[in-house]
């Protein structure tokens, strides 16, 4: 964490550019959900007596949110040098979005009846 806070602190007094607290938002976006994401589909299947196996759509779904990760992390570099792409940020929240919606109809019923 410290290694990115400080490259994106040099990379902003480098460019005398703001990068939009990329480093902060690759870090809660991107570390937090995973671990959500991988450990959660863990516990869910683990409590209901399943074997923790990672399918084709866990691993499509922690894929994806390595690509909603850099589309964020894209916004904040291209709003950095002036960019106009705040499509990016949509793109992102609809990204997070279809992340959680096909986890909960995934695993959603696991986790709230046991089975």
């Amino acid at each position: 964490v410290y290694k990115s806070t400080a490259l994106s602190e040099l990379a902003e007094v480098y460019t005398r550019c703001s990068l939009l607290f990329a480093e902060t938002h690759v870090l809660v976006l991107g570390f937090i959900p995973t671990v959500l994401v991988v450990f959660g589909k863990r516990v869910t299947l683990g409590h209901s007596g399943r074997p923790p196996h990672a399918d084709r759509l866990t691993i499509s779904l922690f894929v994806w949110t390595q690509v909603v990760v850099l589309a964020r992390f894209g916004l904040s570099v291209d709003s950095a040098f002036g960019g106009t792409h705040a499509w990016l940020f949509d793109a992102a929240g609809a990204g997070w979005i279809v992340l959680f919606v096909v986890w909960t109809l995934r695993y959603g019923r696991i986790l709230a009846l046991g089975r």
